[in-house]
C-alpha cells in the first residue's frame, strides 16, 4: 500500500476546506460540514493548539501520487471524556481505496509505541456502517457500548494497548 503520507504541516485551509466543506463526507460529524472558510480556518488552529498542547492531534493525509492534501486523521481528546478518540475524513474521491485504513493504521501504531497511550476510542453514529467496518473488522477496534456524545447517540469502540502489542500489529 503506502499510497499516502501523514503530515503535520498546515494545510492551505483553501485545499482542506473541499473536503471540511462537503456535506456528504462531513454526514457523520455531529457539526456537519463546514459553512464558511472561516470555520475551516479555526478547525485547523484547533488541530494545531491540541498538537502543541498534549503532542498529538489530527494531521493530514497527503496523496503520494498527487501529493495534494486528500483528508485528515488522527487522535484527538474526546471533549467532555477522558478518552483520546480516533478520527479521520477524506475527500469522497478518495473513497473505497482503503486509504483511511492505512493512514489511521499508522497513527494507531505511533500512538502505541511513541506515545504509549493505554487506549484509544472511536465514536461511531450506529448507521454509519462504513466507519463501524472499518474500526471494527480493519482496525480491530472492540465495541464497548452505545452512549451519548454531542447530544447524539453514538456507538463507543475501543483499542487497547496491550491487545493491539500482543495480537495485531497493524
Amino acid at each position: 500500500l503506502n499510497r499516502s503520507a501523514i503530515s503535520k504541516v498546515e494545510p492551505d485551509a483553501y485545499e482542506a476546506q473541499k473536503w471540511f466543506h462537503d456535506a456528504d463526507v462531513m454526514r457523520w460529524m455531529p457539526n456537519g460540514p463546514d459553512r464558511t472558510f472561516a470555520e475551516t480556518k479555526n478547525r485547523i488552529q484547533k488541530y494545531i493548539d491540541h498538537y502543541l498542547k498534549y503532542g498529538f492531534g489530527k494531521f493530514i493525509i497527503i496523496d503520494k501520487i498527487s501529493n495534494h492534501a486528500i483528508g485528515d486523521a488522527g487522535l484527538m481528546n474526546l471533549d467532555g471524556t477522558e478518552f483520546v478518540e480516533l478520527g479521520y475524513r477524506l475527500k469522497k474521491e478518495y473513497w473505497g481505496l482503503g486509504i483511511a485504513t492505512e493512514a489511521t493504521s499508522s497513527i494507531i501504531k505511533h500512538a502505541f509505541q511513541v506515545y504509549k497511550l493505554e487506549n484509544i476510542y472511536a465514536i461511531v453514529e450506529p448507521e454509519n456502517i462504513i466507519s463501524i467496518r472499518i474500526i471494527t473488522n480493519k482496525l480491530n477496534f472492540e465495541y464497548i457500548k452505545q452512549d451519548y456524545f454531542f447530544d447524539e447517540i453514538f456507538n463507543l469502540y475501543r483499542l487497547d494497548n496491550e491487545n493491539y502489542i500482543n495480537n495485531y500489529q497493524i
